[in-house]
């Protein structure tokens, strides 16, 4: 049985977590759908799903069936991490470079939303609701979040299964006294 370190594994799974999360917003890029659809939690069954994954994987092959709840959560988190940098460059150069207009779409969805939800906003009130969402859609910022995003949710999910996950081998005591 390969021995591999916890860190090694989660960045295994974390870099595949990622390759994946690209595909699935490249797929909805292509087929238009909007970034506040329902469809897009799908992002979190993806990390939610190579969590658990990678924190098996871990205990079966590489840790003689054992992981502690802190292993579970570390594996689980360290994906995430691991998988917001890779979305996160990659968030970087689709917004600053491939479609830079993207951005300009995401605010006019944001402004038609602003009126139909509160008909009454003034004209001012929406434009400097849009300028803040101006500053948090720069490449830079939203490559941040998406890090934060992921690390934050891998994170909450891993609390939760972990729990299920953990295993330890009972401790062996020798009898030849």
């Amino acid at each position: 049985m390969e021995k591999l370190s916890l860190g090694k594994s989660a960045l295994r799974y974390g870099l595949i977590t990622g390759v994946l999360l690209i595909i699935f917003s490249l797929i909805m890029y292509i087929m238009e759908v909007d970034m506040q659809s329902k469809i897009n939690y799908l992002s979190s069954i993806i990390l939610l799903v190579m969590g658990i994954v990678a924190a098996s994987q871990w205990r079966d092959k590489h840790n003689d069936g054992n992981l502690s709840y802190g292993q579970g959560l570390g594996t689980g988190t360290l994906v995430g991490l691991y998988a917001g940098i890779i979305t996160a460059i990659y968030m970087f150069v689709f917004f600053k470079y491939i479609d830079p207009a993207y951005v300009d779409r995401i605010l006019e969805i944001t402004e038609q939303k602003m009126y139909d939800q509160n008909p009454n906003m003034t004209s001012s009130e929406v434009e400097m609701a849009l300028d803040i969402t101006k500053r948090m859609t720069s490449p830079i910022i939203m490559s941040l979040l998406a890090v934060l995003g992921n690390t934050f949710w891998s994170f909450i999910l891993s609390l939760i299964y972990s729990i299920f996950l953990k295993r330890s081998q009972p401790v062996q005591f020798d009898d030849a006294e």
